[in-house]
């Protein structure tokens, strides 16, 4: 079964003082936060988790986490 959650969009700021990330996600029927790290040589790796939780269904609770890393 698939189910759609609809788009969501982010905003965020990467630390100064080290390599991490944080922020937060907005949609139509749900909002939630993000927070990661670069890593690696050259911080050529990424990893985050998020969550969204549902703001007119109050069921909606959505996790999971990330990553990456640079071709």
């Amino acid at each position: 079964m698939v189910t759609s959650f609809g788009n969501f969009n982010g905003t965020g700021t990467i630390s100064s003082s080290g390599p991490g990330f944080t922020g937060t996600l907005s949609g139509s029927n749900a909002s939630g936060a993000f927070s990661g790290a670069f890593f690696g040589p050259r911080g050529i790796e990424a990893g985050y988790t998020f969550f969204l939780n549902g703001s007119t269904d109050t069921t909606l609770s959505v996790q999971g986490a990330l990553f990456g890393k640079k071709n």
